[in-house]
């Protein structure tokens, strides 16, 4: 049995329609659809679900309010004309979006992915069942031993069904969203509650990339790699695939597979509990970032300090992406700070010396073969400093696939070219082995 969730993208209009309609029937094992609302394309600039947002936020009866509502239920309704599909479904959109002030926040948005799916299950001829009817959500997380109780009373084994993502239900029957990239971590759910044998997240990319393709355009594609390597991809700001819909498939060992609707005959990239095909699986960073610097003698020694500094940190909801410390000193790289000059402030007034900086990048070379041998490691730090890069800080993960070094923001592309093309164009992995 095979899940295939289909991200906005692959389900903007009737022509992508069309193409998933392909995908699914050229394989009998496909059984269950996870289907995102519709995404942009070139006559729509924005996703259902932007415009759905910008609806709530509008203010009744404006004409800002008369345009938006207009337009989403013109996108449905040229979906659902253009594929000739019943003439109920119309009706269905209209009465979705017939008394929108009354809706709450999350059924609101959410009523993108509830109409794109029944709209893929008429097109299909599969049977739709909503997320709403099994998917417990507390507090942004999935409660699986309550959705798979529930998910076993409505299902039945010949059936081909299309699902809804993004969202479920708490036990109040309330509406509850997923955080961020809650289609695929709703496909990969169902994935694990219904046990299936593949899941297949397509999208408009050919799979994962050891560059972010926005920096360099057609570099390597990765053929597989490890659930611990796309984690690890996925926390460093890889955008294809979230890091809170790994878990639920590695916890049952589920391949999963990441494919093109655009180029269905491309292989894509496989991650399964099989390492990388590749010597290195990924060159990644982000350049958003805040140095903190925190110095006082015996730091590390008392754990006092430590929970005194984190509790201050948590003032300022600050998200941790790493954290190096040493006898007297620990350093903390955090997302951007909007108020340096507060959190410096209050610093002080807590008897904690600190410096913060600004515009520093992170970049994280990832590999499950070779990062336990220092040869390329040095090598990377070579390769920086030849090009006159300054790295001021370099640590490798306690599992052994990532060695992690900071730059300044300014060289963040710079460095990820350099490193890309050094270590790949010269083919300089295998000689650093």
């Amino acid at each position: 049995m095979i899940l295939a969730k289909f991200g906005g993208s692959s389900v903007a209009n009737s022509h992508q329609f069309k193409k998933v309609k392909n995908i699914v029937n050229s394989d009998a094992n496909k059984k269950y659809v996870v289907v995102s609302a519709p995404g942009k394309d070139e006559q729509h600039a924005f996703k259902i679900t932007e415009l759905l947002i910008k609806l709530y936020h509008a203010r009744p009866n404006s004409i800002n309010f008369k345009n938006l509502h207009a337009e989403i239920m013109q996108r449905f309704y040229n979906i659902i004309d253009e594929l000739n599909l019943d003439k109920s479904l119309k009706l269905l959109v209209t009465n979705t979006f017939s008394n929108v002030k009354k809706l709450s926040y999350a059924k609101l948005v959410s009523r993108g992915e509830y109409l794109n799916a029944q709209i893929m299950a008429n097109y299909l001829g599969w049977h739709f069942v909503d997320t709403n009817d099994f998917l417990i959500i507390e507090n942004g997380q999935i409660n699986y031993v309550a959705s798979q109780l529930r998910l076993a009373n409505i299902m039945h084994n010949d059936d081909k069904i299309v699902f809804p993502g993004f969202y479920g239900v708490n036990f109040n029957g309330e509406i509850q969203l997923l955080p961020r990239g809650g289609g695929d971590t709703s496909g990969a759910a169902i994935s694990n509650l219904l046990g299936v044998d593949k899941y297949e997240n397509w999208t408009d990319i050919d799979g994962i990339q050891v560059v972010d393709p926005h920096i360099i355009k057609n570099s390597v594609k990765i053929d597989s790699l490890s659930y611990d390597e796309l984690q690890e991809l996925s926390y460093m700001g890889l955008s294809v695939f979230q890091e809170d819909s790994i878990n639920p498939l590695k916890n049952k060992n589920i391949p999963l597979v990441i494919r093109n609707t655009n180029h269905p005959h491309r292989l894509g990239t496989t991650i399964s509990n099989q390492n990388s095909s590749s010597d290195i699986t990924g060159v990644i960073g982000d350049q958003e970032y805040s140095l903190i610097s925190i110095k006082k003698y015996g730091l590390a020694k008392e754990t006092n300090n430590m929970i005194a500094i984190l509790n201050v940190l948590n003032q300022f909801n600050l998200e941790i992406k790493c954290m190096v410390s040493e006898f007297d000193s620990i350093n903390l790289f955090v997302k951007n700070i909007e108020k340096i000059g507060q959190l410096e402030a209050f610093l002080v007034k807590n008897n904690i010396s600190a410096k913060v900086q600004s515009n520093i990048a992170l970049v994280a070379v990832i590999s499950q073969k070779v990062l336990a041998n220092n040869k390329l490691q040095r090598r990377i730090i070579d390769i920086l400093e030849k090009h006159h890069i300054n790295s001021f800080m370099f640590n490798q993960s306690s599992n052994d696939i990532k060695f992690l070094f900071g730059i300044y923001a300014k060289d963040y592309q710079r460095a990820i070219k350099i490193i890309y093309q050094s270590l790949f164009e010269k083919n300089l992995v295998t000689q650093a082995l």
